[in-house]
């Protein structure tokens, strides 16, 4: 009898062990199931300007809205730390990567380091020499600045010059943006276009319109500028030579500094950037491919003309 009671007992302990794990096994599973997506957010800057804080923030609200954590880190310019910042993301084991090249050419060992982990990427603003990605995302600058070009060469009969201050070259941006500027410009056979290069600064937007209106004194009929901030060092350069209303400034992105300008009429207009949705998109294109989804190799954003009359309504695309 005894031996019975000592087999029943034995039963009755393991069942109840067996009973407790059956819990403990399906949070295990559970856990494992549900565990949150994450991509990394390898950034040229995270929060330099509008543009930058406008990608940052777009990729992770959107990525949020889809139940994906961001994790983003911000190159602040700098080559090298971004190398080491896709680095450093592969080894947390991020699902995706969005990366805004510093440069298109440096970036390629970053690119490939994800495509050995098997780790999707995204870029946004500018490609990858080499390497694999799902998607580049980027406004239409060739369209956008065309578009301008056949505005202010509508609004000038001329004859004159107009001076393009580039940002520095090398880019594909820079290139494409100077493609559709000189094909618009020529609806105008009346105004000579005059490209001249800077480093995307106020500063030297500020030193190079100097020295073409030493130039061209006489002939010199409008600015238009890469960057908002070099549209603002030329709007200075024409303010110090005192010819504010004689020679006509433009610019490009319509940021908040910029927006101001065109309210007072002081800038006439300028292409609009649409960072907002660009930053959207890139994390759509990117969440996208990683749920199996077939996503355009290359998604361009619509830049409109921001003039003072559009201003008020004018969000960055939001």
């Amino acid at each position: 009898m005894e031996t019975i009671r000592k087999w029943k007992r034995s039963v009755f302990f393991v069942l109840v062990a067996i009973l407790l794990s059956i819990p403990l096994v399906v949070m295990a599973t559970g856990q494992k199931e549900s565990k949150k997506k994450t991509i990394g957010y390898a950034a040229n800057f995270a929060f330099f300007n509008d543009a930058t804080t406008d990608w940052a923030n777009a990729i992770v609200e959107t990525a949020g809205a889809r139940g994906v954590a961001v994790i983003t880190l911000d190159a602040k310019g700098d080559v090298q730390k971004q190398l080491a910042d896709v680095e450093d993301l592969i080894s947390r084991g991020v699902d995706g990567l969005v990366i805004w090249p510093n440069d298109s050419k440096a970036i390629v060992p970053a690119v490939e380091a994800a495509n050995k982990a098997n780790i999707p990427v995204v870029v946004i603003d500018r490609g990858s020499d080499a390497g694999k990605f799902v998607s580049l995302v980027a406004g239409s600058d060739i369209a956008g600045s065309k578009a301008m070009a056949a505005f202010i060469a509508n609004r000038l009969k001329g004859p004159g010059t107009v001076l393009e201050l580039t940002g520095a070259p090398g880019s594909q941006v820079v290139a494409n943006r100077s493609q559709g500027f000189s094909e618009g410009i020529k609806i105008n056979p009346n105004l000579k276009l005059v490209t001249q290069p800077t480093d995307w600064t106020t500063e030297s937007g500020l030193k190079v319109a100097e020295n073409v209106m030493q130039s061209h004194p006489d002939d010199l009929l409008a600015i238009w500028a890469h960057s908002d901030e070099m549209a603002i060092g030329a709007l200075q350069a024409v303010k110090g030579a005192g010819k504010l209303g004689k020679i006509q400034v433009f610019g490009y992105g319509a940021f908040a500094p910029m927006a101001e300008l065109i309210k007072k009429g002081e800038v006439d207009a300028a292409v609009g950037f649409p960072s907002w949705p660009m930053g959207v998109a890139a994390a759509n294109a990117l969440l996208d491919t990683m749920e199996g989804k077939q996503v355009q190799k290359t998604i361009l954003i619509d830049e409109p003309i921001v003039t003072k009359d559009a201003i008020e309504t004018w969000k960055r695309g939001r």
